[in-house]
């Protein structure tokens, strides 16, 4: 395999579909993530969803992040977002940033 072979096969490679930052199956059409306090609000649950055409779940990622909020504040909220918002492929390294 000479270096003009290796070179187009890195072009062809296709970054995978990503939500929020998490790498999602091929054929996600659409990303919703949800936050909201945990019980004692000291943290925050976080579920990324990475959606099909029929806005079912394909593939979740959970996580908890601390709370900055005043301990007697609940917090709620649900975003949607694009497949790849706000995500930079680099097809030369194939690398993927924000």
């Amino acid at each position: 395999m000479g270096l003009q072979e290796i070179i187009y096969i890195c072009h062809d490679i296709v970054a995978p579909p990503t939500c929020f930052g998490q790498i999602c199956p091929d054929n996600t059409s659409n990303c919703k993530e949800q936050k909201e306090s945990s019980p004692d609000r000291s943290k925050i649950q976080v579920k990324i969803s990475c959606l099909d055409d029929y806005e079912s779940s394909l593939k979740d990622y959970y996580f908890e992040e601390p709370s900055r909020l005043d301990p007697y504040t609940s917090y709620r909220n649900t975003r949607y977002e694009s497949v790849n918002e706000g995500i930079f492929h680099n097809p030369n390294t194939n690398l993927l940033y924000h």
